[in-house]
C-alpha cells in the first residue's frame, strides 16, 4: 500500500516549508517510490505571462494553455478578486507589490474588455467629481430609512451586503 505524508509549515499566510514523504508499503522502500513519483498540484488560475518560464527554470513541469475572449475576461475578474484579497491581507511591507499586482490585472482587464486605462481614469475622475473619493476615510456603519422610500429596494435586494438590523 502506498501513501503520501504531507507536512506544511507556514509563516503568516505564506507556506515557508513543504515536505512530502512517499511511503511504499511492504517490500517497497520509501526512496524507490519517491524517486519515481511525480507530485501534481492543480492550479487552474491565470498567472503573469513569464511565470511558466520561471517555474520551468526551477525544474517544474508546467501544464498551460492560452485563453482569450470571454474565458480571459472571466479569469481576469477572478484574478482581480484574488489580488485584491492578497492586498487586503498583506503586511505594510508587502502592500506596494500587491497593489502593483492589482493594477496589472486592472490594465489587462480593461484591455481585454475593449477599454483603455485612459477611459478607466476618466470614469474614475467623473465618479470622484460626483461622489467623492476615499481619501477622507468616511465609513458608514448603518443607514435607516422609512420602508416606503424607493431606495429601500436597493438595500433589500442585497441582503448579504446590507443585512437588515431590527431594533
Amino acid at each position: 500500500m502506498r501513501g503520501v505524508s504531507l507536512t506544511v509549515r507556514r509563516q503568516s499566510s505564506k507556506v515557508s516549508q513543504l515536505t512530502i514523504r512517499f511511503t511504499g508499503g511492504v517490500g517497497r522502500p520509501d526512496a524507490d517510490l519517491g524517486a519515481r513519483t511525480m507530485v501534481k498540484f492543480t492550479a487552474e488560475k491565470l498567472v503573469r505571462d513569464r511565470i511558466p518560464e520561471l517555474m520551468q527554470s526551477q525544474g517544474l513541469v508546467v501544464s498551460q494553455r492560452r485563453i482569450t475572449g470571454p474565458a480571459l475576461v472571466e479569469a481576469l475578474r477572478s484574478k482581480l478578486l484574488e489580488e485584491a484579497k492578497e492586498a487586503a491581507a498583506s503586511s505594510p511591507q508587502e502592500l506596494l507589490e500587491e497593489l502593483a499586482d492589482v493594477l496589472e490585472v486592472l490594465l489587462a482587464l480593461s484591455t481585454a474588455t475593449g477599454s483603455s486605462m485612459e477611459e478607466v481614469e476618466a470614469a474614475r475622475l467623473a465618479k470622484r467629481a460626483d461622489r467623492g473619493g476615499f481619501s477622507d476615510g468616511v465609513y458608514v456603519s448603518a443607514v435607516e430609512a422609512e420602508p416606503t422610500l424607493p431606495v429601500v429596494r436597493y438595500y433589500l435586494a442585497r441582503p448579504e451586503q446590507y443585512p437588515v438590523s431590527l431594533p
